[in-house]
């Protein structure tokens, strides 16, 4: 099932620790959670959070997600329904924070993720680039054989970015700039990727930060999420990929 697979990979790579809401009043939401970023991502110090036994602090953003499993092209009005979603929820009580950890400006932030196994077309990526709204576009197309092994070396992997569709890639992963721009929610601070191998002819999406790659590591389990304070959760930290 797509959405089984996308939960794994973006757990796996992405350093998202989602779970599956879809289904009747779900107001359009198929998945949801916390994105775990490194705080300096999030205009925090270091100090600012308990680090665990070496592991770097992270902080989160809250998002919500859209899968899409359909073999034609995604076109912009899918784009508007997520500019929607967002805004709905984004205005909803069910979200306001109360994290005095996170920055002013990430603490009430919420950021659009839409998946799909087919390509995004011209037309809706423009549509994403000139959102106000953070979004993320992941393409993740049926796999042969994707590349799940463990973390390489920075200068062992060959790695692409990708900003537009219409590449030779097999996936596409992108970032608009309400997200990931200089003046976006990340300030320039996290560069999203498609990452391909030289043993295998797919890839895994990846983000990554001056030059190196975020290791993917979440909480444990998705009830420290949601039961516990931000400072408590990072006592209990598990990083998925190790060097």
């Amino acid at each position: 099932m797509f959405e089984h697979r996308s939960l794994r990979l973006l757990r796996e790579h992405l350093s998202m620790s989602l779970r599956r809401v879809g289904g009747k009043g779900d107001g359009g939401v198929d998945l949801q959670g916390w994105w775990w970023l490194p705080v300096e991502c999030l205009g925090q110090t270091p100090t600012s959070f308990a680090g665990t036994a070496g592991r770097p602090p992270r902080g989160r953003l809250r998002v919500i997600a859209q899968c899409k499993n359909e073999e034609r092209k995604v076109l912009p009005r899918y784009i508007r329904e997520l500019e929607g979603t967002v805004l709905r929820y984004s205005s909803s009580s069910l979200l306001k924070q109360n994290d005095t950890h996170l920055a002013a400006s990430t603490r009430d932030a919420l950021v659009g993720l839409f998946l799909s196994t087919s390509p995004f077309s011209q037309a809706s990526l423009l549509q994403a680039y000139a959102s106000p709204i953070p979004l993320a576009l992941l393409h993740l197309p049926e796999p042969t054989t994707y590349w799940d092994g463990p973390d390489s070396s920075d200068a062992a992997v060959a790695t692409h970015t990708v900003a537009a569709q219409g590449t030779a890639l097999q996936g596409t992963i992108v970032f608009n700039p309400a997200l990931g721009g200089h003046t976006g929610l990340l300030r320039g601070t996290v560069e999203p990727r498609w990452e391909r191998s030289s043993v295998v002819d797919e890839g895994r999406p990846g983000i990554w930060t001056n030059g190196t790659r975020i290791q993917s590591w979440t909480p444990e389990n998705d009830e420290d999420i949601h039961e516990a304070p931000v400072n408590a959760v990072y006592l209990k930290l598990r990083r998925t990929w190790d060097p």
